[in-house]
């Protein structure tokens, strides 16, 4: 990471099963936190947010996003066929299953599933 898709090279792997948002449709009335770190807004989410679709159980952790600064540098943190998208959101989700939140499972390879949304 960051990665260059090129489309040209992507191939559909039918034995996959599909990835399925849960709770996303509805995620309920908690207050959520949302912050400033230096580097970018965060938004807790909560952990009934669930990833099903992977080998395991992967719970929301939050959401951040990556964006260009002025003059046209930066943007999306990954392209797609070397183009680079003006942002790019990352819901950062964590394997339920095996770790107790996503500062632990990521020091652990397949601990954490982050989806990435080219804007």
């Amino acid at each position: 990471s960051p990665i260059d898709i090129r489309t040209s090279g992507v191939q559909t792997d039918p034995s996959l099963p599909p990835i399925r948002p849960e709770g996303y449709e509805s995620p309920g009335a908690a207050l959520l936190a949302l912050s400033n770190n230096g580097h970018t807004a965060v938004l807790e989410l909560p952990r009934a947010l669930r990833l099903r679709g992977l080998p395991r159980s992967f719970a929301a952790e939050q959401l951040h996003f990556h964006w260009g600064g002025g003059g046209g540098s930066g943007g999306a943190e990954h392209l797609v066929d070397g183009h680079r998208a003006a942002a790019e959101m990352h819901v950062v989700h964590y394997d339920a299953e095996r770790y107790g939140n996503a500062s632990e499972a990521q020091h652990h390879s397949g601990g954490l599933a982050v989806l990435g949304v080219l804007l």
